[in-house]
């Protein structure tokens, strides 16, 4: 237990520098201003070291895994009820069809700096979570992608942000759908919702009602389309970490929210057309 201890102390306390190199990487978060009265001007924060402390390292090799997924939360409460609903559906229908049975540990509600990597920490170490599904802000998404990369954690984006996986990561993928992502000249922390429309299937929405007695929003999809890729990830791979993404990048479709999915070699998502669709909703 002291070790265990001893362990997420030292990945939190690398994690501050990892959140801030991630910031640097991307143009469009702002680090905070490290001041001192004696130094009026931003602190430099020297880059984690390529190498990470072995006990770190070598989490994704050596660690109890369990069939648990964790879901660090949005800045928004309802986003992240939203994508934990969807998530919920997609381990639900996998249980139902003789799947890999995944469970969903969601997150404590924190928005400081720096929570959401400190979340990812917790969640794969002392909950053995087979993987992380980040929340759609940008800062949030890329602590945890740093963190996911420099682990060995798979994280599953659900954020619109093409940086978040534009650095190339064998650790991450994103489930947005393309026709929403948004690029470099985007300055928003906060994401847009998707859309549901015409090439929504109507088998997502009718489980989705039959589940929640509810019509499905655009974050109950996205959430739908992060579980849907664990549970197939889980399927051709097992439940280890290492390879959980490469068995999804670049490998066959499976089916989503809006169509099939296809996640490219580089992480993001690309569409292939479905013939089952529903109507386009109004405005």
């Amino acid at each position: 237990m002291a070790d265990r201890t001893h362990a997420a102390a030292h990945i939190l306390s690398a994690l501050v520098a990892a959140a801030l190199v991630g910031c640097a990487a991307d143009p469009g978060v702002e680090a905070p201003a490290l001041r001192s009265p004696m130094a009026p001007r931003r602190a430099r924060v020297a880059p984690l070291p390529l190498t990470l402390p072995v006990r770190v390292a070598a989490m994704s090799e050596h660690a109890d895994v369990m069939p648990v997924v964790g879901l660090v939360t949005s800045n928004d409460p309802l986003i992240t009820k939203a994508l934990a609903d969807g998530v919920r559906l997609a381990f639900a229908e996998a249980r139902a069809h003789g799947g890999p049975t995944l469970s969903l540990l969601v997150g404590e509600h924190e928005t400081r700096w720096g929570s959401g990597a400190a979340a990812a920490v917790r969640m794969a170490l002392d909950d053995g979570a087979v993987a992380v599904i980040a929340p759609p802000e940008r800062r949030r998404a890329h602590e945890i992608a740093q963190f996911g990369t420099r682990a060995g954690v798979p994280v599953v984006s659900t954020s619109p942000f093409r940086t978040v996986t534009q650095a190339g990561s064998t650790w991450v993928i994103s489930v947005v759908p393309a026709d929403y992502a948004l690029d470099r000249a985007a300055r928003e922390e906060a994401a847009p919702e998707p859309e549901l429309d015409a090439t929504t299937t109507r088998a997502f929405a009718d489980a989705f009602r039959a589940a929640y007695d509810r019509a499905p929003e655009g974050w109950n999809a996205v959430g739908y389309d992060a579980g849907r890729a664990l549970v197939v990830g889980v399927q051709r791979h097992g439940l280890r970490r290492r390879g959980l993404t490469s068995a999804l990048a670049g490998g066959e479709a499976f089916a989503g929210a809006w169509g099939s999915v296809w996640i490219a070699p580089s992480g993001a998502r690309r569409e292939v057309a479905a013939p089952d669709r529903t109507s386009r909703r109004s405005p």
